[in-house]
């Protein structure tokens, strides 16, 4: 089993089942967290019907603000973990999950509406701007 050693995001896109199962073999089952619109992790905006990818994951942003139970919380569930999600590896809010995850220290800055990770947000996660 490989080590995680920094929130990461997977694609469950290819072949939903067996990339879900590759990444609990690869990483372990307890590290594989699913982030879609089935869990609490998955974000209620939809391409197209809620505006284009850049507008939902800016709905997605102020929509984890106004819940700061799931804010808090993601430092303590999502840390060291990997976010398996249709939309890898494209952009999308699993990037902002996983920044957060792994910037704990930023949470408190992004609830109070600053937007540490402008631009900070790299290789298999895409980038913010």
């Amino acid at each position: 089993m490989t080590e995680v050693k920094e929130t990461i995001v997977r694609s469950r896109r290819k072949n939903q089942s067996k990339e879900l199962e590759r990444c609990k073999a690869i990483y372990g089952e307890e590290n594989a967290i699913i982030i879609d619109r089935t869990t609490k992790w998955g974000s209620p905006f939809a391409i197209g019907k809620d505006g284009s990818k850049e507008e939902v994951i800016q709905k997605h942003q102020d929509y984890l603000r106004k819940r700061p139970d799931l804010l808090r919380a993601i430092p303590r569930e999502l840390s060291g973990k990997v976010l398996v999600c249709w939309c890898w590896p494209d952009k999308c809010h699993g990037n902002i999950l996983a920044y957060l995850a792994n910037n704990p220290d930023k949470v408190k800055d992004f609830e109070q509406g600053k937007n540490p990770m402008k631009g900070k947000v790299q290789s298999t996660l895409g980038s913010f701007e």
